[in-house]
């Protein structure tokens, strides 16, 4: 199945692709909201969203927004810098379906894609 990764760093961006891979998905990376939003209206292939808490505002609500009009909505992930001491998530953190802590762990993240997309199956590391 394949999934969108909307990551402005660079660097986090490849690691996750490279780590979702490892657990069996296929993703297409984009960088910016404009982008994601482009690639949306190209395929209806994706099966989820994960999505860079910290563009900012208009933009991640934007790519919210455009998952939850489909035909067929789609999940969003949402990640975040944030931690647990870090005082109230900005509204962006409570408009996705589910929220990961950066860095994100693959165990953590194989079982939050599934259980969002409704799969059972879930990387068991070795």
């Amino acid at each position: 199945m394949k999934l969108l990764v909307v990551e402005s760093d660079s660097l986090m961006g490849e690691a996750l692709q490279i780590g979702l891979g490892s657990i069996g998905f296929r993703s297409d990376r984009v960088k910016t909201s404009r982008a994601a939003l482009a690639a949306l209206r190209l395929t209806t292939t994706y099966r989820l969203v994960v999505l860079d808490a910290q563009l900012p505002l208009p933009d991640v609500s934007g790519v919210v927004a455009r998952c939850r009009g489909l035909a067929t909505p789609i999940p969003v992930l949402l990640l975040t810098k944030r931690g647990p001491h870090d005082g109230p998530a900005p509204a962006t953190e409570s408009e996705g379906d589910a929220l990961l802590a950066k860095p994100v762990d693959l165990t953590d993240l194989d079982r939050m894609i599934r259980q969002l997309i409704g799969t059972a199956a879930s990387f068991r590391p070795s």
